[in-house]
């Protein structure tokens, strides 16, 4: 579905993806998770891979540099973010606050943080990918 669809006013058509914060949004996702729990957590019998979410940070600054979005808390954002960083409800979806290599969820502003960073390394090629092993317990 084209990102135009979500444009003001919405297309009959338009992608819901986030609780009452679809217009004028992209709303990108990762397959994978299928059966997760987040406490206990059990990342399902499909786990989100380092590929996956290598990919979907490159496409994520696709678009942020395409669409000309600022890589910030309020602008890049998780569904898990969402209601702690904008207030808006979301049922108690806990997406995404895990990342491959963790032993547990972590917490979602922290995860975000991660993903923008890396974001922002693909947007700016002078910037590493940032190694963030001392925030969280990883798997060895």
């Amino acid at each position: 579905m084209p990102v135009e669809y979500n444009a003001a006013p919405l297309h009959a058509d338009y992608a819901a993806h986030t609780r009452r914060l679809n217009t004028d949004s992209i709303g990108l996702a990762m397959c994978g998770m299928h059966g997760a729990r987040e406490a206990p957590f059990d990342a399902g019998r499909y786990p989100l891979t380092k590929h996956q979410e290598t990919q979907f940070v490159k496409m994520v600054a696709h678009y942020a540099k395409k669409y000309d979005i600022p890589v910030t808390r309020e602008t890049i954002l998780t569904h898990a973010e969402v209601q702690p960083t904008l207030g808006v409800e979301q049922r108690g979806k806990w997406d995404i606050c895990w990342l491959p290599g963790m032993l547990n969820v972590g917490d979602p502003i922290q995860v975000g943080d991660i993903l923008r960073l890396r974001v922002e390394a693909v947007m700016k090629p002078d910037r590493k990918w940032p190694s963030i092993s001392r925030l969280f317990r990883w798997r060895s």
